[in-house]
């Protein structure tokens, strides 16, 4: 028997049918959050932010984007930037990136991926329902956010999606989704430096003292990948940094193997959960969470 899943966001949004939202419906869908914020029960603070992120989803979008579509900016990509004052640059290969950051700050953290600022447009529409479980509602929820993700972009979609919620008994739970860096290119050869820029930007996200007294930096990590580009980058930071209750806090990372899916398919895609790299757990640590509570089994 299906799962009894939870509709989202004031139960306005059926996960089974946002799952097949075609890239029109999930344009409708983010334009009507921000012209009724109410009817989706969006809290007063946040519905500033959600226009801003709104009109930047807008630009960077695939098929009609002004900034995706920008001829001035190739290649195309998912990514807020400016081109180098200084490109092209003397020497092969190029000692600088074609690109420079363009950074917007929602929450007092910086996001300029497409795949970033959906997912903080979907964290920021409001809490979890009362009675929001891993099966009931964040695996749905996180599927559709990847499969949204999946479709908006054309450029290099990211490989895991994550949530993490803080699961206080009785409340309706904050929650936070998140993906790895995806939505850019950066061939050296016509791109030069940008993909180190793209990676120390992420890893100022999670940057912190204690990562760094732990021994690790951005050019130390446990993986082949520098601390910063996992899913988790966004959602840690916003849910379990300075958290006073850090053992609540919950987790789950979904391989992107379930996109070709037509359906939401409770047993299939549960088969995708994905556990915790190395580096994440090291994440997870050092910011009081519990690693356990991320357990791709934990119900």
């Amino acid at each position: 028997m299906a799962e009894q899943l939870l509709p989202a966001y004031n139960g306005r949004l059926d996960l089974r049918q946002a799952y097949t939202y075609t890239r029109d419906q999930i344009n409708e869908f983010l334009l009507n959050v921000v012209s009724r914020p109410a009817y989706y029960a969006v809290p007063g603070n946040n519905t500033p932010d959600l226009i801003s992120v709104y009109l930047e989803i807008s630009q960077l979008r695939q098929s009609n984007g002004a900034h995706f579509l920008d001829p001035n900016l190739q290649p195309r990509q998912h990514v807020l930037r400016a081109m180098h004052p200084d490109w092209p640059p003397q020497g092969i290969p190029p000692r600088i990136s074609k690109f420079v950051l363009m950074k917007s700050e929602h929450g007092e953290v910086a996001y300029w991926s497409l795949p970033d600022l959906l997912g903080f447009f979907l964290s920021q529409m409001g809490p979890a329902p009362l009675g929001a479980t891993k099966r009931n509602f964040y695996l749905p929820l996180t599927a559709v956010f990847g499969q949204w993700c999946n479709k908006l972009c054309e450029t290099r979609s990211p490989r895991v999606f994550q949530c993490t919620w803080r699961a206080v008994p009785d409340e309706r739970q904050d929650f936070f989704l998140g993906a790895t860096m995806g939505g850019h290119r950066a061939a050296p050869e016509s791109t030069g430096r940008w993909i180190d820029v793209l990676n120390r930007a992420r890893y100022n996200i999670i940057r912190s003292p204690m990562l760094e007294l732990a021994g690790w930096s951005q050019a130390r990590s446990l993986t082949t990948k520098p601390f910063g580009r996992c899913a988790e980058t966004y959602p840690v930071r916003m849910i379990l940094r300075f958290y006073s209750n850090p053992e609540l806090v919950k987790g789950l990372a979904l391989n992107c193997d379930y996109l070709p899916l037509p359906g939401y398919d409770d047993r299939q895609i549960w088969q995708s959960l994905w556990q915790p790299c190395a580096n994440c757990k090291v994440l997870i640590s050092v910011e009081g969470g519990n690693v356990a509570n991320f357990a791709p089994m934990l119900d």
